[in-house]
């Protein structure tokens, strides 16, 4: 490299020279400014627009609030989504009738644990459907319970 210099003479030098210290100190700062510009006001940009959702979560904030109700569901919908969410599942259940009281009785058959726990999760997550009452008891030594369940509406459960 340093004998490509020496090689040069010494205006092909001073002109070489020239041309570095111009792109040194000239086109590279003014690139890096239009960078910075652009960047800039794309910045603005973002400034106002984020001002703008949280002027709106303020408003929609200081709106009065409705009371957060569970619509209340009768025996036979809790029934249908018992039915349709063991099945999807994989909970087989023996019995469901309606219990005294509005609910609806659920007996499983023996039947995974986790499987069950799944079940009443889904119920409760998808259907506001909560236990009022439960009997499980353990089939055998390989995780498997039948469950007896009294199944109702949240909205039917009693503040306790």
């Amino acid at each position: 490299m340093l004998a490509l210099w020496r090689a040069r003479s010494q205006r092909e030098r001073t002109l070489i020279l020239v041309l570095v210290i111009v792109v040194v100190f000239v086109a590279l700062p003014a690139f890096a400014w239009r960078e910075i510009s652009a960047w800039r006001v794309q910045s603005r940009a973002d400034l106002a627009q984020a001002r703008t959702v949280l002027d709106d979560v303020s408003r929609l904030a200081a709106l009065p609030r409705a009371p957060e109700t569970t619509p209340a569901i009768g025996p036979d919908a809790v029934r249908a989504a018992a039915l349709a969410s063991a099945g999807d599942l994989g909970v087989a259940l023996t019995r469901v009738e309606l219990a005294p009281g509005g609910g609806v009785s659920v007996m499983t058959a023996s039947a995974d644990s986790v499987a069950v726990w799944r079940w009443l999760a889904a119920l409760g997550e998808d259907h506001a459907i909560v236990l009022q009452r439960t009997t499980l008891a353990r089939a055998d030594g390989s995780g498997t319970i039948t469950a007896e369940l009294t199944l109702v509406s949240s909205a039917q459960e009693p503040v306790r």
